[in-house]
């Protein structure tokens, strides 16, 4: 965070830094308000906050569920419902929501987060035609990263026997990721603020989110078949060679 508030202080312009809990709702209205009282207008959100978890559905358990989705889909909630009547203030911005690709496909072992990236589909494109309706100045953009060089897998969690039947550990998981990863955040960053300037309703990250929506639009059946044939005979070998 110090890091970014220095890069962002030597463009000349005011800066402020906050550590918050996006899961807890009270906190995020009151950085809201803050921040609104220190500026004096916003216009853009970015609701960026997200964590993963690694198991099939059957075995992720109650606690992990609320974890993963109270910070990737309430934390959003909070931050849009939050800002959103600043943001009229204004009377232009733009809140804009990290979805993922997992927002368009739901492969198997990532079923939480899955369902937290549909959700903050769903909740972007049905807050974009209410406000798109009330034309009030404000619009919403969901953003669809493919895989990122992040360290989000270094900070999710795994279902351990998930790991032990591929004899894996989390970090061979993160670096199998870092190293199919074909975007670099600043990349990323890049493809996100032209998709702003020109108030997409989606904006796709990386090679591999544009593949993966053609899929969806064109194959919606025949990628699924070919997905699970691919996994069943090649899944395990692929994931021991990649790891390596």
């Amino acid at each position: 965070m110090q890091k970014t508030r220095s890069q962002i202080a030597a463009l000349g312009v005011k800066v402020s830094s906050y550590s918050l809990n996006v899961a807890d709702k009270d906190a995020f209205h009151q950085y809201a308000a803050d921040v609104y009282k220190e500026f004096g207008q916003v216009n853009i959100v970015l609701n960026n906050a997200g964590v993963a978890h690694g198991a099939d559905l059957e075995s992720t358990t109650y606690n992990d569920f609320e974890w993963l989705m109270g910070i990737n889909f309430w934390g959003m909630v909070y931050g849009s419902k939050a800002f959103l009547p600043y943001l009229k203030k204004s009377g232009e911005g733009v809140i804009v929501n990290i979805s993922s690709i997992m927002g368009f496909i739901a492969p198997g072992g990532s079923g939480a987060y899955n369902c937290s990236k549909f959700a903050i589909r769903g909740f972007s494109e049905t807050l974009r035609m209410e406000l798109d309706i009330e034309d009030c100045g404000v619009s919403c953009i969901s953003v669809h990263p493919g895989f990122i060089k992040t360290n989000i897998f270094q900070s999710s969690r795994m279902d351990e026997t998930l790991l032990s039947d591929h004899d894996l550990t989390k970090t061979d998981v993160a670096n199998l990721v870092s190293r199919l990863a074909p975007t670099t955040p600043e990349k990323a960053a890049s493809i996100i603020v032209k998709g702003i300037k020109k108030n997409k309703m989606r904006i796709l990250v990386g090679p591999d989110a544009v593949m993966v929506d053609c899929m969806v639009r064109y194959f919606p059946q025949l990628w699924r078949k070919a997905a699970v044939l691919g996994w069943r005979k090649y899944g395990d070998r692929f994931i021991g060679s990649a790891a390596k």
